[in-house]
């Protein structure tokens, strides 16, 4: 606590400024008439936050000659370093007023509420506010004028809303002056200037009109001090409201209605250019469907002012979702502006959605939440469903037959469990107590039949084998040929702990952490490691043709490698993610690469000329740290977010 005193040396008003120059220090200022500085004693006071945008504290006081003051700045806490400039200054206690501009645009009918007007107020000291006239002209009738009403701006944003002061309300009394009064406002110097709003009632309006407010002369705001705005202010005319009826609907900028129509799995993709609005806008749009012809607007089912951002070459696009596949609908746009008034455009287009995937526009068609983290998935077509790594959860058997609502059939127990791989007959698991094997079609439901010790992140199922990596450092393959009894055979060095795996034509490649790996497995008993190439924190690894597809964790990456020759793998290209944190898994699905990143994203890429990756599209889900395909849907396995469907 600093503590000053003053003494006046004649009548008059006094400022104290307090200007701190340690930001984020929260100081207050006090002025008192008596050295106790008790509360009975306090004159004025200026507390609140200070922050970089205001860092200031004032006070006033009327004082009088040979009279002294006590000023008190405090808050800062014991210890800290605060700097601050305090000053003092003489002030005329004055009253001024101005307008400032504000256009309500056109009033369809009426309406309540209205601002008609903003009038700023500025004192030297502190004035008292009790009286204000409002003056009227224009051709509204005023029998149309409901209500008149004064608000003060209480939060300093120069808007009115809900957290502004309603001051007084009144009417014209068939009279051209309405007159605000019964209310005392004190504006102080540090409110200076303050906002106050003129908002109108308006009703039953049916023709064009006008009207405008005024405050003619200085008799029409007066002040408990009897103060008096300079008689040179006036006439103050505020902006001149414009009341109607609009009955003519927007006007289509260039194209009329709907334009495209796109058919996707259970919706419709729908796009459409701009309308205007000049008497009662925003516009809204709003979007008909039907199943039968001739289009009847007036049966048809209807979507009314939906959100629809640009998109594909338009000004607009929605989806339109709940559609049957396969089933032929016919789609239009309306606009419609605030006086309720649409066009009547009977534009509309043909669309039949089905299980199309679009690689601009990839969509979740499905969400199963899984018990555990879905760490990794494998599909089986045949039979219609997936099977999911799920740590904490085991091993999961997710039926897709309606790809839309996948359902948990059954739940495999296991800890850590993060890899998985399908033979087509039996599902193997790497997890934290070692190798399982589940039979899924086993009698009485799916079951672990058979199992190998060790501590594992991934398996991959080569014939009558599998191989194995983990945090060890080891490649371990096994022996699978009996399925109830898996041997493990000597583990061979990874260079460091590895992640995903792929094989091809006698070959396996492995990720680690470190960098990719190939290995000979002509001998599947003992691995020949080959080459190692590429970069550190490789995570996922796909061999597709004479292509090997890698993702980076450490660097949002996903490189391919041309394996003509798969032990000297070749770099072609690469292509970084802008919106990933690390690159995850990868999948390839009619012809393009998706490309699962850590940071919720999955992108869609062109990768027929590696040397120049085009970026399709792109989907935000919550992570997908695995993916597989049926050939008809992606299944993107998300950690703790579970298994997502995707088109």
């Amino acid at each position: 606590v600093d503590l000053y005193k003053i003494t006046a040396t004649k009548s008059g008003y006094m400022i104290f400024d307090l200007d701190i120059f340690t930001w984020g220090e929260n100081l207050d200022l006090f002025v008192y008439d008596s050295p106790d500085m008790s509360a009975g004693s306090l004159l004025d006071a200026s507390t609140g936050p200070n922050s970089a945008t205001s860092s200031f504290e004032s006070c006033g006081i009327a004082c009088s000659p040979g009279e002294t003051y006590y000023i008190k700045v405090a808050g800062a806490a014991l210890g800290d370093s605060t700097a601050y400039g305090l000053s003092a200054r003489e002030v005329e206690n004055y009253i001024d007023i101005e307008a400032s501009s504000h256009d309500p645009g056109f009033i369809h009918v009426g309406k309540n509420n209205i601002v008609a007007g903003n009038i700023d107020i500025s004192v030297g000291f502190r004035m008292n506010i009790n009286e204000l006239i409002v003056s009227t002209h224009g051709s509204m009738p005023l029998e149309n004028v409901t209500g008149i009403h004064l608000y003060r701006d209480m939060n300093g944003n120069k808007s009115l809303d809900g957290s502004d002061k309603l001051v007084a309300s009144g009417d014209f009394h068939n009279t051209n002056r309405a007159i605000f009064n019964g209310f005392t406002e004190e504006i102080k110097h540090g409110d200076s200037p303050s906002r106050f709003f003129i908002t109108l009632d308006i009703a039953g309006i049916d023709h064009d009109c006008d009207i405008g407010l005024a405050l003619i002369s200085y008799k029409d705001i007066s002040t408990q001090e009897g103060a008096e705005v300079h008689y040179s202010r006036f006439p103050i005319f505020l902006d001149r409201i414009v009341a109607g009826v609009d009955s003519e609907p927007p006007s289509w900028n260039s194209t009329v209605g709907i334009q495209q129509a796109l058919p996707q799995y259970s919706a419709a993709l729908l796009r459409w250019n701009s309308a205007t609005e000049p008497l009662t806008p925003p516009v809204k749009y709003n979007i008909y469907w039907t199943d039968e012809l001739p289009f009847d607007f007036g049966t048809a089912w209807h979507l009314d002012n939906v959100s629809a951002p640009s998109g594909g070459g338009y000004d607009h696009q929605y989806k339109l979702q709940g559609l049957i596949n396969d089933h032929e609908y016919y789609v239009a746009v309306r606009v419609e502006d605030q006086a309720g008034n649409e066009d009547q455009n009977e534009i509309y287009l043909s669309v039949t959605p089905a299980m199309i995937s679009d690689p601009y526009n990839p969509q979740i068609v499905g969400v199963l939440d899984t018990p555990g983290s879905a760490w990794e998935v494998v599909c089986d077509p045949p039979n219609q469903r997936v099977f999911i790594a799920a740590s904490s959860g085991g091993l999961l058997v997710v039926d897709v037959s309606n790809p839309t609502s996948p359902s948990l059939t059954a739940q495999i127990p296991g800890s850590n469990v993060h890899g998985v791989d399908f033979d087509g007959t039996y599902v193997y698991g790497a997890s934290g107590n070692g190798l399982m094997v589940v039979d899924p079609d086993a009698p009485g439901g799916a079951a672990l039949i058979g199992s190998l010790s060790g501590n594992y992140l991934d398996v991959c199922v080569v014939g009558d084998w599998v191989y194995l990596t983990g945090y060890n450092d080891q490649l371990k393959p096994a022996d699978v040929s009996d399925p109830t009894n898996p041997v493990g055979y000597p583990s061979v060095d990874s260079g460091y702990y590895g992640y995903g795996m792929d094989a091809q034509d006698g070959y396996l490649f492995v990720s680690t952490y470190y960098r990719p790996r190939v290995y000979d497995i002509s001998n599947p008993s003992t691995p020949v490691h080959k080459r190692t190439f590429g970069n550190n924190g490789s995570y996922e690894i796909d061999a597709i043709g004479n292509r090997l597809y890698v993702t980076y964790w450490t660097n949002n990456r996903v490189s391919i490698y041309n394996i003509a020759d798969p032990t000297d793998p070749q770099y072609l290209g690469n292509f970084t993610s802008s919106v990933g944190s690390g690159g995850a898994d990868i999948v390839m699905f009619n012809g393009y690469l998706y490309f699962g990143t850590n940071n919720h994203h999955i992108e869609v890429l062109n990768v027929d000329n590696p040397s120049n990756i085009i970026k399709l599209g792109q989907i935000s889900t919550n992570g997908p740290d695995g993916l597989d395909t049926d050939g008809i849907f992606i299944y993107s396995a998300e950690n703790e977010y579970g298994l997502k469907v995707i088109l």
